[in-house]
């Protein structure tokens, strides 16, 4: 089992929560687990920096470009080896927010699911702006008086205190992380099957060498930049396109049609 303490860098006073995992969870379930304990919304994109690894460790499919290794294949323990170990998270690349996490004690303990046991204050509000939006935000609330307050308010939510930490509400959405998970695979397309396999592409049919048509009937592009020359990817939802789908469905029974006369030919 590791404990770990995991903070985001820049705020004072410190918002910080101390979490128990299992050492063989991925870094994209602990991805999972930061946004439950910090109270995140998981809209934006994430990646996580090791010593020694000059590629963000993130969700290739939703990065886009450049190298990355993928942080469903990458385990706690691969990074975090002994206590003092740590590793940098960072959450939505427009407002940077960054969390240092740091292996506080491990030991041969099992642990079914996570845990949370302690921690501080809130977690910033989505989208205020950064370390620097936050800090204007608090002030803010500070002096009522100020133009803006009630939108503010309004924006916030009323129930919204910078200073509460609740730490049972944290532990009964962990209890549901897995089926958090499953879900947002789903939203997202990233149902991939078994990262280790050859094979790392999700269930879909591959139209060209570029182009590829998903389960959900999304399409994902591939190719290379003509300025940088760097790997680039992009992800067009079309799944809920009624047009889209009649013919996308279309596609696919004339697929598997040229798929079963090839396999056919192939036992004559």
């Amino acid at each position: 089992m590791y404990q770990l303490r995991i903070t985001i860098d820049g705020i004072t006073p410190p918002i910080w929560r101390t979490v128990q995992v299992s050492e063989n969870y991925t870094l994209y379930k602990l991805h999972h687990i930061i946004q439950k304990i910090f109270g995140w919304e998981n809209s934006h994109i994430w990646c996580f920096r090791a010593k020694g690894e000059d590629a963000p460790i993130t969700n290739p499919w939703l990065w886009g470009e450049g190298t990355t290794r993928w942080d469903k294949t990458v385990k706690l323990k691969t990074f975090l080896k002994k206590e003092g170990d740590s590793i940098l998270y960072e959450y939505d690349m427009g407002d940077s927010w960054k969390h240092t996490v740091i292996l506080e004690t491990a030991n041969d303990e099992k642990i079914k699911k996570p845990l949370c046991i302690a921690g501080k204050r809130a977690g910033p509000h989505e989208d205020c702006g950064g370390i620097g939006g936050f800090n204007e935000l608090i002030n803010h609330l500070l002096h009522p008086e100020k133009d803006g307050y009630l939108e503010l308010l309004e924006w916030l939510g009323d129930d919204y205190d910078p200073e509460a930490f609740d730490i049972a509400n944290i532990n009964r959405n962990l209890k549901s992380l897995n089926f958090f998970i499953r879900v947002f695979d789903e939203e997202n397309g990233l149902n991939f099957g078994n990262p280790k396999s050859k094979n790392r592409r999700p269930p879909s049919i591959q139209i060209s060498e570029n182009i590829i048509l998903n389960n959900l009937n999304d399409i994902q592009l591939s190719g290379k930049c003509s300025i940088c020359d760097r790997n680039v990817g992009r992800y067009i939802e079309y799944g809920e396109v009624p047009e889209v789908l009649s013919r996308a469905k279309a596609f696919r029974d004339t697929y598997r049609s040229r798929t079963s006369m090839n396999i056919v030919r192939k036992r004559k």
